[in-house]
């Protein structure tokens, strides 16, 4: 598997930043700097005033995106409650490629919970799968093989998630993918 097309860590990596430092100047973005800071109560009160829970900022994050970022769970239940959008995108990858990515093994099963999509894919067809996988992270491959994650699944230069967890080491993903039916 190319480092290039795993280079979705370092997005994410960005994105996290990003939010972390994001100057929150705008009266409507209240919302996501609340979320952010796990400020619970504050989420509840905008909400209840009628702000939008699909609002972005200028890097394209949402309240739910905030919250997960910082494994805020229970205001990602609130937003998610409140219907906003468990598939929701940032630079063309999902927050549950992100979490996959980032081990934010709660975070993932919240999001599946929700019937966040397993099989979504980024730009260059890598999904959440093949990022966990290439990761090392085993109970989020396991999340995802459960939530009907497809194991066969190629990124558009031909990569799986069996290829991305061989490529780092990863025998007990290996062993899993292979148990499921994945193929060299």
């Amino acid at each position: 598997m190319q480092k290039s097309k795993i280079s979705v860590l370092g997005i994410m990596i960005c994105t996290v930043l990003l939010i972390c430092s994001t100057s929150f100047s705008d009266q409507n973005l209240e919302l996501i700097e609340a979320a952010q800071k796990g400020d619970l109560k504050r989420v509840q009160d905008l909400l209840n005033k009628g702000c939008d829970v699909e609002t972005k900022n200028r890097d394209g994050i949402t309240a739910l995106m905030a919250a997960a970022f910082n494994n805020h769970l229970e205001i990602m239940k609130l937003l998610l409650e409140w219907e906003a959008n468990v598939n929701v995108m940032a630079n063309g990858v999902s927050l549950l490629m992100v979490s996959s990515t980032m081990g934010q093994t709660p975070v993932v099963q919240l999001l599946l919970e929700w019937e966040a999509d397993a099989n979504a894919k980024d730009s260059s067809g890598v999904t959440s799968l093949m990022a966990a996988s290439y990761e090392g992270h085993f109970d989020i491959v396991k999340l995802l093989i459960e939530n009907r994650a497809d194991i066969h699944a190629k990124s558009k230069d031909g990569d799986t998630a069996l290829l991305a967890a061989t490529t780092k080491g990863h025998t007990k993903i290996m062993e899993l993918l292979k148990a499921h039916g994945a193929k060299e």
